[in-house]
């Protein structure tokens, strides 16, 4: 469901910005209140200092999700007809293609997530809270789709989201590392011209809309420099589809040959480099969710096994 990329790109920033406000928002009521602590209470300082942290924390994110989807609910369900509550069956929707992308979301979200928790006082809890909250969100869509005439409530995307926000929390408690990171990339598709409204009128509109042109993957840490550092030179397992220009492969037009794709490609995990910058590391850790370009092996039923010297 390409509802859920747009929440992916917008959660990877905003949830930055919140980190950014909810820190100088505490930092100025910390200053206030350590300015007039005695000196005798200095770890009763400290402990508000935490609170302050955590509760700013949280409603800055909660300000900022319930803002986020305020937008998405403008520019994207507005104009559709409301119905009552609804369940809907898209398990042969797209070849998966749309179930690949809620789960690459709930775990890119999860990620983040934690990452801003941990930088908020809540270290121990991160990981879970991350998780949550990728799963909660990403869900949410489930129910604005559910009182749309166009979709209704999917428990297969429910399902994906589950499996992206666990397949994190599992990685994050068992290893306390990444292994498998779930990864995008964009590659435009001529086919969008074919079912602009579908598909997108323009690029940005196919940039979000067309399955045809994004390619999702799987990226497993192989090899490291030296024993001290982390695997972050990646192979990467991909997955699209070509040939759709509507959801489902009965409804298609004879001619277009709709079909799965796979990919063998590598990558880099940019989270395992050891860059001393804080700054920088904290750059290419929000871009880490795009696959990086590299040279591709692809199969599939219409062309069999083919090399591209450069696929992103």
């Amino acid at each position: 469901m390409p509802r859920a990329f747009i929440v992916s790109l917008f959660n990877f920033f905003h949830l930055s910005l919140i980190r950014s406000f909810s820190i100088k928002v505490a930092t100025v009521l910390v200053f206030a209140l350590v300015s007039i602590q005695l000196d005798g209470q200095v770890i009763d300082s400290l402990e508000r200092q935490s609170k302050i942290r955590r509760i700013h924390s949280l409603s800055a994110a909660g300000l900022f999700t319930i803002g986020s989807y305020a937008i998405l609910h403008k520019i994207w369900y507005e104009d559709f007809e409301k119905v009552n509550f609804h369940f809907f069956n898209d398990s042969k929707e797209w070849n998966g293609m749309d179930k690949v992308g809620h789960l690459t979301t709930a775990y890119s979200i999860s990620e983040r997530s934690s990452e801003f928790f941990k930088k908020s006082e809540w270290s121990s809890k991160a990981p879970y809270l991350g998780a949550s909250f990728g799963f909660v969100y990403t869900s949410t869509l489930e129910f604005l789709d559910a009182y749309s005439a166009d979709w209704g409530f999917s428990m297969y995307d429910l399902g994906s989201n589950f499996v992206g926000a666990g397949v994190y929390l599992l990685q994050e408690k068992k290893i306390n590392s990444q292994l498998i990171r779930f990864k995008w990339s964009y590659s435009k598709s001529d086919l969008a011209e074919t079912a602009p409204n579908l598909l997108g009128s323009n690029s940005y509109e196919s940039l979000l809309k067309d399955y045809n042109a994004q390619t999702y993957w799987a990226s497993v840490g192989l090899m490291r420099i030296n024993s001290s550092q982390e695997r972050w030179i990646c192979a990467s397992l991909g997955y699209s589809i070509d040939g759709f220009v509507r959801a489902r492969t009965q409804d298609i037009e004879s001619g277009f040959n709709p079909r799965s794709q796979y990919y063998l490609s590598l990558d880099i995990d940019w989270s395992k480099i050891p860059v001393k910058n804080k700054h920088l590391k904290n750059v290419l850790k929000v871009f880490n969710f795009v696959k990086i370009p590299f040279p591709a092996l692809q199969w599939d039923k219409k062309y069999g096994v083919t090399f591209h010297p450069l696929y992103f």
